[in-house]
């Protein structure tokens, strides 16, 4: 009990018996996340203009990240300039994805997605030799209860693992313009009574009263 205490809250648990997956950079290399203590109550920074250094998920088809409105996918065993994109056949369906070669039939990447996308709204492209995918999320779930969070996927296939808490940074750049401005007007109305708070705690017990939050 001691060791997996010790593993949730100073490293991310992987390896002998942990995760099937690795936290990487965009390259392939290891995430210096990897190693990171993990934020305290299960928190996650949240980033509204761009992430530097974004964590992608490596598993053993390919490498993802994610933002509210897209995943973005670097398929692994793609070979690379030896195929032309026209020898390419991609699968888009709403909560599935295959890619593989149009004459050979090699798979190169399948599976059930673990949430719906958009099938028409989503791309795919080689880029020096790298095949890489975009999915477009069906957001249904988070706008139908207008919380941020619920657009960010645990997981890209349902076979994969989840991503526990703070694994991967939220990316909210491309956040809706109205739905950023109502949650900073809510963020700053929060700070501003906070302060007012703090101002009455610090009021009071100058006072030598004793302070309760519940009054």
């Amino acid at each position: 009990r001691l060791a997996a205490i010790d593993r949730l809250t100073k490293g991310r648990g992987y390896g002998e018996g942990g995760k099937r997956f690795a936290l990487v950079t965009e390259s392939g290399e290891r995430h210096r996340k990897m190693d990171a203590q993990k934020m305290k109550f299960g928190l996650t920074r949240i980033h509204t203009k761009g992430v530097e250094d974004a964590v992608w998920v490596q598993t053993d088809q390919c490498r993802w990240t994610q933002s509210v409105q897209t995943v973005t996918l670097i398929v692994s065993h793609f070979p690379g300039h030896s195929v032309e994109a026209q020898d390419v056949d991609v699968v888009f369906k709403q909560q599935y994805l295959k890619i593989s070669h149009r004459v050979t039939a090699q798979v190169y990447l399948e599976g059930a997605l673990h949430r719906p996308i958009l099938p028409a709204e989503s791309l795919w492209y080689i880029d020096e030799g790298v095949l890489e995918v975009v999915l477009a999320k069906d957001l249904a779930l988070y706008h139908s209860q207008s919380v941020v969070e619920l657009s960010a996927w645990p997981r890209l296939f349902e076979f994969d693992d989840d991503l526990s808490d703070g694994d991967m940074e939220h990316d909210q750049t491309d956040l809706d313009p109205e739905r950023k401005r109502r949650d900073d007007l809510a963020q700053l109305r929060s700070s501003q009574q906070a302060k007012y708070e703090l101002a009455k705690r610090a009021a009071v017990e100058a006072s030598g009263k004793e302070w309760h939050w519940v009054h």
